[in-house]
C-alpha cells in the first residue's frame, strides 16, 4: 500500500482508541486546574510533552512542592517504557526519512504502538511508519479535543467543588486497562506496595521507588514466564 494508504488505514484503525482517550485526556485538564497550571500552560502540556501518564506525575509532584529536578526525573522515570517501544519500532523504520522518523517519535503512545504491532503481524505488507503516523494522529487529535473539554468542565465547575481526586483518577483510568497478565499484575501491585510503604517520605517522592520497582518487578516477571 501507499504511503497515503496506510496512513488512512492508520486513522481509522486508530480512531477506536482515539476515542477511548478522551475521558482521559478530560481528567488530565482539570487535574491541571486542580495544580494550578493555567490553560495555556496545561495546553502547552498536552501538545508538547503528549504523555498523559508524564503529566498527571509532574502535577502530583508539584502539588506538593517537589524540587523541579526530582519532578523532571520522576517524568522521565514513568516514560522509559518509550525506550522499549522505540527499540521495537526502529527496525520498521529505520528507512524513512528523519521528519518521518521524528513524527513517529513525537506520537508514540501506549495506544498507537499497540494498534501498529498488530497491523503489522496481520498484514506483513503495512508500511508501519505511515499507518503508526495515522493512528498516532487521530489519537492525537482526540487528545487535544479531551484537554479542551475538560479546561471547559474545569471552568465551570463551583469553586468549592474538590478536584483532589482528580489526579488519582486519571491514574487509574490509565492504568487498570493496560493490567492483563502476571507481569503487569505483579509491576502494579509491588508499585503500590512501595509506594505505600514510602508515603511519608518528602515531597510525595514515593513515586519515584515505586515506578522503579514496579519496572523491575515486571521486567523479571515476564523474563521468569518466558
Amino acid at each position: 500500500m501507499s504511503k497515503g494508504n496506510n496512513f488512512r488505514l492508520g486513522i481509522i484503525l486508530g480512531s477506536p482508541f482515539a476515542l477511548s482517550m478522551v475521558p482521559f485526556a478530560i481528567v488530565t485538564a482539570i487535574a491541571a486546574q486542580n495544580a494550578k497550571m493555567s490553560a495555556f500552560e496545561t495546553l502547552g502540556a498536552s501538545t508538547i510533552v503528549f504523555a498523559g501518564a508524564a503529566q498527571l506525575t509532574a502535577m502530583e509532584l508539584s502539588q506538593h512542592g517537589t524540587p523541579m529536578m526530582l519532578v523532571f526525573g520522576a517524568a522521565v522515570l514513568v516514560n522509559l517504557r518509550f525506550l522499549m517501544y522505540s527499540a521495537a519500532l526502529s527496525p520498521k523504520v529505520r528507512d524513512e526519512a528523519l521528519t518521518t522518523r521524528s513524527l513517529v517519535a513525537y506520537l508514540l503512545t501506549d495506544a498507537a504502538f499497540g494498534v501498529t504491532t498488530a497491523q503489522s503481524r496481520k498484514d506483513s505488507s503495512t508500511r508501519t511508519a505511515w499507518f503508526f503516523i495515522g493512528a498516532g494522529t487521530a489519537i492525537w487529535l482526540a487528545w487535544q479535543v479531551g484537554t479542551v473539554l475538560g479546561l471547559t468542565l474545569a471552568s465551570n465547575m463551583p469553586t468549592n467543588l474538590s478536584l483532589e481526586f482528580s489526579v488519582g483518577l486519571a491514574f487509574v483510568a490509565m492504568v487498570v486497562p493496560h493490567i492483563r497478565d502476571w507481569p503487569t499484575t505483579t509491576a502494579a501491585a509491588v508499585s503500590i506496595g512501595v509506594f505505600l510503604l514510602g508515603r511519608d517520605l518528602p515531597y510525595s517522592t514515593a513515586l519515584l521507588p515505586a515506578a522503579a520497582a514496579g519496572l523491575c518487578a515486571g521486567l523479571l516477571c515476564e523474563r521468569c514466564t518466558q
